[in-house]
This record gives structure tokens, C-alpha cells and sequence, in this order.
């Protein structure tokens, strides 16, 4: 489960403060993996999974950690994948129902992944400015 600080309005608009969202099993940042110095706000975490979501408002850039893009079967035939050829996979966690690989898994980030791009597409907007001249480039 990803959690987010609940006073941040922005990219995370409409959150709420705790959410689900596709991580890889196999890759993994953590908070002290970001130097102190590299301005770099984190929107959304996980203290099992690490970060999610950091912003670089200086520099208008966004990273994404996990997949929100990801669609309902996606981490599941990852899974299966990872399962066939190694020894060492486990299960993807809130993922299928009762933990159960044999039941079709529930797409719980959905929303929040069109949340994410509509909350982006606005900022985009609403912080571009209409003077050519003066978008950085």
C-alpha cells in the first residue's frame, strides 16, 4: 500500500491517502537511496515497497516508480512468466483475491492512474505559460 503525505494537493489531487498501485518485485528505490541535495519532493511512498511518485518542481519533471499504467492482467502474466523459469517468485501482494493465483486478479489502481494523468495534463496546463518566449526550454 503506497501512501502519500494528505496535505499535498497537485499530482496527487483526489487520492486519498492510502492507495494501491503494481510494483516490480525486482527493482527497488528507498528514501535514502535520493540524495538529501538533488531537490527532489517524494509524493508517494511505501515503507514495504519504497518509492512510488517524486517531483522536481525546479525542473518541472515527474518520476514514476510502479505502474499505474499497468492493466488488470499485466502483474499476473508477469507472475506466471517469473514462476515457469525460477524458483524464487512469490505471489504479488493485495493483488489476487483471497491470495489466490487461480482467481482473476482486481485492478484496484485504475482510477488512480487516470487521476495521475488528468492531475498532470492540468498542471501542465495551468503552469505553461501562453508566451512562447517564455516556456524554458
Amino acid at each position: 500500500m503506497e501512501r502519500r503525505d494528505a496535505a499535498r494537493p497537485g499530482l496527487l489531487r483526489g487520492f486519498d491517502d492510502y492507495f494501491l498501485v503494481p510494483v516490480s518485485r525486482h527493482t527497488e528505490i528507498r528514501r535514502e537511496d535520493i540524495p538529501a541535495d538533488a531537490g527532489l519532493e517524494i509524493l508517494a511512498r511505501s515503507n514495504a515497497a519504497g518509492l512510488c511518485l517524486l517531483q522536481d518542481a525546479r525542473n518541472r519533471e515527474t518520476f514514476m516508480f510502479n505502474h499505474l499504467e499497468y492493466d488488470t492482467f499485466t502483474l499476473m502474466d508477469e507472475y506466471r512468466r517469473d514462476l515457469a523459469t525460477r524458483s524464487d517468485v512469490t505471489l504479488p501482494v493485495n493483488y489476487f483475491p483471497d491470495d489466490d493465483p487461480d482467481k482473476s486478479p482486481r485492478n484496484c489502481w485504475r482510477a488512480y492512474a487516470h487521476l495521475l494523468f488528468g492531475n498532470w495534463v492540468n498542471e501542465m496546463y495551468q503552469t505553461t505559460p501562453f508566451d512562447m518566449e517564455r516556456i524554458r526550454r
